[in-house]
């Protein structure tokens, strides 16, 4: 199966959270290095002039080499936090658009997407069930107090690891329903209830974390908004483990 994956990194804390957590997570030697011989790999990196350099002098790009072939999308100017969502727009329009030529599945990640050990083949089995998509929420932890302790890790954590690491340093935009928050919605990001037994989340927003693109979503805005709509056979993940990944957030991000 061809599979594509585009990733937006720019600017000195997502280029870091980029090399050093998110490709860590999924070079783990469960992850890409498992699948990669099954599948054929194309990983595109979108970002800005100034960080070219420092992202392919990371020695996690080279080994990502090891198991896709990586390609350098390059913005023409210097990307800024607050225009991140025209950048990802702009990333999901071509990253589909390569994608269906190649044929098989996509996945349009950020720089701060960390994914517990056998992620891939987790996600990979359901479309070998038959299903166009796998649909989750990513949990959100807060960068500065997680990072640390991702550090201590030379590899990615297991799920239930992942998960704790989550909940202990959970973001404030989970933490917080902020009904008439001025930064970014009218309505609570996520409501969260916990029995005792396990966090139950009740999520506005759902990403297809791995689908298989057509020409329709070519013009979609965004990926948790207009991208679902055309998958029509999709596997939401209600499960934690069914799939295991997280936001690794800075505190900026929404917040206060």
């Amino acid at each position: 199966m061809n599979y594509t994956i585009a990733n937006l990194a720019f600017g000195p804390m997502y280029c870091d959270l980029f090399l050093n957590q998110h490709l860590k997570s999924i070079l783990d030697e469960t992850n890409l290095p498992a699948v990669s011989k099954k599948h054929k790999f194309e990983y595109l990196i979108f970002t800005d002039p100034q960080s070219i350099q420092k992202i392919s002098d990371h020695p996690n790009i080279k080994k990502l080499k090891e198991h896709a072939n990586v390609l350098m999308m390059k913005f023409d100017e210097n990307m800024k936090f607050t225009a991140r969502y025209g950048c990802l727009k702009e990333m999901m329009r071509i990253s589909i658009d390569y994608a269906i030529k190649r044929g098989g599945v996509c996945s349009l990640f950020v720089a701060d997407l960390v994914v517990a050990q056998n992620w891939f083949d987790k996600v990979l089995s359901k479309i070998d069930e038959g299903y166009d998509s796998v649909i989750s929420s990513p949990m959100r932890a807060a960068a500065e107090s997680a990072i640390p302790v991702l550090n201590q890790f030379d590899r990615a954590m297991n799920s239930y690891d992942l998960f704790a690491l989550a909940y202990i340093h959970m973001h404030p935009l989970w933490t917080h329903s902020h009904w008439k928050n001025p930064q970014f919605t009218n309505l609570p990001y996520s409501m969260l209830w916990n029995s005792g037994k396990g966090i139950l989340n009740r999520s506005f927003s759902m990403a297809p974390l791995i689908f298989k693109p057509i020409p329709e979503m070519s013009n979609c805005d965004m990926l948790d908004v207009d991208v679902p709509k055309f998958c029509k056979n999709s596997y939401i993940a209600y499960n934690w483990d069914d799939c295991p990944i997280i936001g690794v957030a800075p505190l900026f991000c929404y917040y206060p």
